[in-house]
């Protein structure tokens, strides 16, 4: 099977994930957050993952 082939025929249940930092000063003090994220990649759906 060739990575086109495989890609066609899971399209409907394949994603991404994406992971970033985002690091703002509040109350004088540098706080880093965590984001998290998965894309279904057939809808172009954005979709964060339950709390913790």
């Amino acid at each position: 099977m060739t990575g086109r082939d495989f890609l066609k025929t899971h399209w409907e249940v394949s994603a991404a994930i994406g992971f970033f930092t985002v690091e703002p000063w509040m109350a004088g003090r540098l706080i880093r957050y965590h984001v998290l994220f998965i894309i279904r990649r057939s809808k172009r759906e954005v979709q964060t993952p339950p709390d913790w």
